[in-house]
């Protein structure tokens, strides 16, 4: 993601993603009322943990104050008042935590106290039961790495002259991908397991595909004609494109279920439900608006393989004219989990 808080910048750029989240607050809010441990008035802190922040706030700020109204409207003045809150931002280590803590709007104190813990959750980021409610929005599409095989020129896996691993790419670059993000979603429910503590929450929301084949939105094939313009007219190379992978695999619903097995034991599903990703708004959505938002989300990773700048801003100035609907075909899951007794 492009940090900071310049136009190109996701902070910009993210107003779907805040859209998407906030079509379903209104159940995040009613499961939240009905969950008996953020309402117990003998806990004195709260902590919430953001997955895959990025350098936005708007998901923690909602649970905090939902958190907090909750309480004032159930509980004894004495019992909600001392409540203190552990609001944790955490992501990658190449994530903009600058930009983020600088847009927190409360101040560092009672009873709000923020933190930050870089780390990929596909890896353990906190201490055994110390997490009450932890939530992911828009992040569990992304794999922790592109297996070796995707770039060998050997391998019956390679994944030559294209960005994205999809229904045209080689069976064995599909089931490369397939069970990286296999492995990858297990160890993320399995070290949130140990993470959230008995009777907390875990919401996901991530993009699903319900179909069997997957298929590539049209916005990243415009991305890929212009670089493959770049290449034929010489300005990057063949071997750019080919060592060149997007990190992500939407999982089908029959591959959640799968995941979600070796976990019952730890965690009961109390919500799961499919829903349309938000279209913008006409009015607002024109190409230039559709390549600022994907140059905030994929210029980065871009700029760092192929090492040049300005041909990053070529090939996204050039993707305007090949861009050919302005819709976005994506389904999203919204999935619930409670952590059981231990």
């Amino acid at each position: 993601m492009q940090g900071g808080l310049g136009e190109d910048s996701y902070h910009q750029n993210s107003a779907l993603q805040a859209q998407s989240f906030k079509t379903v607050q209104p159940t995040i809010k009613e499961i939240m009322a009905n969950n008996t441990l953020l309402l117990d008035p003998s806990l004195k802190v709260i902590r919430i943990a953001d997955l895959g922040c990025s350098n936005t706030i708007h998901a923690i700020d909602f649970v905090t104050r939902e958190i907090i109204q909750l309480r004032d409207q159930k509980l004894p003045f004495s019992s909600s008042s001392s409540l203190e809150i552990q609001a944790i931002f955490s992501d990658t280590t190449a994530n903009d935590f600058n930009t983020l803590f600088s847009k927190v709007p409360h101040l560092q104190g009672e009873p709000y106290f923020f933190s930050g813990v870089p780390g990929s959750f596909y890896h353990r980021l906190f201490p055994r039961s110390s997490i009450h409610f932890a939530m992911t929005s828009h992040a569990l599409h992304y794999i922790s790495k592109i297996p070796d095989e995707i770039i060998d020129r050997n391998s019956t896996a390679w994944n030559k002259d294209t960005m994205v691993v999809d229904r045209f790419s080689p069976p064995a670059a599909l089931e490369a991908f397939a069970r990286q993000a296999s492995d990858d979603f297990s160890n993320f429910l399995q070290h949130r397991a140990q993470e959230v503590v008995s009777g907390g929450i875990l919401v996901t929301m991530f993009p699903i595909r319900l179909t069997q084949e997957l298929i590539t939105v049209d916005l990243t094939l415009a991305l890929e004609a212009s670089w493959k313009d770049l290449i034929q007219e010489e300005l990057l190379s063949q071997e750019s494109l080919d060592t060149f992978n997007l990190p992500t695999y939407v999982r089908s619903i029959e591959e959640i279920q799968e995941a979600l097995e070796p976990v019952k034991e730890y965690f009961k599903v109390i919500y799961s439900a499919n829903f349309t990703y938000p279209q913008p708004d006409p009015k607002s959505w024109n190409a230039t608006a559709v390549v600022k938002k994907w140059k905030a989300v994929l210029g980065r990773a871009i700029g760092q393989h192929i090492g040049n700048e300005e041909l990053v801003e070529l090939m996204f100035k050039r993707m305007v004219a090949k861009i050919t609907t302005l819709t976005i075909p994506l389904d999203v899951i919204l999935l619930v989990l409670q952590r059981t007794e231990l």
